[in-house]
């Protein structure tokens, strides 16, 4: 996060990551066959659009001291996955997460990671289920995120279905999150998150990896 809202040399690497996933997803998917997989392996791309909430007090404005977060992720994707036993999973893919910092500040920071929804039907029929609160014992995809203003990186792992088929995974997203809420005509006149306020709530854009773990 940053008062620098649409870098466009971050928004360049982010798009370039984008493009480079997704060619390899389907050189992955063209080039495994059943035949050849030794065991069930999950690889893919995909892009994500979000929306991050984070709990008052929020992050805190520039030049404040670094506090304490947590926070709450929605947003979709669209993704191709391929499983190397089975036809892979192209189409949209719901999620949705939880996270924290000990000490995060509007020029950066790192936490934890828990994504406890990450599941989607494609057009075929196709199904992922990489996270799911209503499995017993739930499943999540657990691990952390570092932000350096608006340029952020996640990994997580765990286990990933693809139509039934489960394998370990390890999931690289790279992507920008950028302020929102911005106001103009209020007291104070402006109201600007990660500059005269609090950052409470942000959107969330980039590319991730699915590769097996």
């Amino acid at each position: 996060m940053t008062v620098t809202v649409g870098d466009k040399s971050v928004r360049g690497r982010a798009g370039g990551f984008r493009l480079a996933l997704l060619a390899a997803a389907l050189v992955a998917t063209v080039g495994l066959s059943p035949a050849r997989a030794e065991a069930s392996r999950n690889v893919g791309a995909g892009a994500m659009t979000g929306t991050v909430t984070f709990q008052a007090p929020g992050v805190p404005a520039s030049g404040e001291p670094c506090a304490a977060t947590s926070f709450t992720l929605s947003g979709t994707a669209t993704a191709v996955v391929y499983n190397t036993v089975i036809m892979g999973h192209a189409g949209t893919v719901s999620i949705a997460g939880a996270g924290g910092a000990t000490c995060e500040a509007t020029s950066g920071g790192s936490g934890t990671l828990t994504l406890t929804n990450v599941r989607g039907t494609g057009v075929t029929g196709s199904e992922i289920d990489c996270a799911n609160p209503t499995a017993t014992p739930a499943t999540t995809l657990t691990g952390g995120y570092t932000r350096t203003a608006i340029d952020i990186e996640a990994v997580v792992g765990g286990s990933c279905k693809i139509n039934g088929y489960d394998a370990p995974v390890l999931v690289t997203f790279r992507g920008v999150l950028e302020p929102s809420g911005f106001s103009v005509g209020g007291t104070p006149t402006l109201i600007a998150p990660g500059i005269n306020a609090p950052i409470r709530q942000a959107t969330l854009q980039g590319a991730f990896a699915v590769e097996p773990a």
